[in-house]
């Protein structure tokens, strides 16, 4: 039985505060995984010396593994070799056709 309070479609009073508790909880536990987080990457000082080779190929697949300036992304590049794949094998599916020599005709 909902007593209609302002505690966002919660039950009696003592769940409304219950509800709090664990929100406040769970945004305390989000600022310290943050504040975490923010502490370590100020550690990380390490900076590779990238050659020209390593940059080319970078270039070629991106760090996130799509090639800068294309706008795409790993499962663009996917997509897109699955589709070169299906183009390939329907093409050699038509050669294998071209091989058959037998066309039955079909009465009506």
């Amino acid at each position: 039985m909902s007593t209609g309070g302002s505690q966002g479609g919660g039950g009696g009073s003592s769940s409304g505060g219950a509800a709090e508790r664990l929100f406040a909880l769970a945004k305390a536990r989000e600022e310290r995984r943050k504040a975490m987080i923010d502490s370590e990457a100020a550690e990380l000082t390490f900076k590779p010396k990238i050659t020209p080779r390593s940059r080319r190929i970078r270039n070629r697949a991106g760090e996130d593994g799509a090639a800068p300036g294309s706008g795409g992304s790993v499962g663009a590049r996917l997509f897109e070799d699955a589709k070169r794949q299906r183009a390939k094998r329907e093409q050699a599916i038509k050669e294998e056709d071209k091989k058959c020599t037998f066309r039955p005709t079909m009465l009506t």
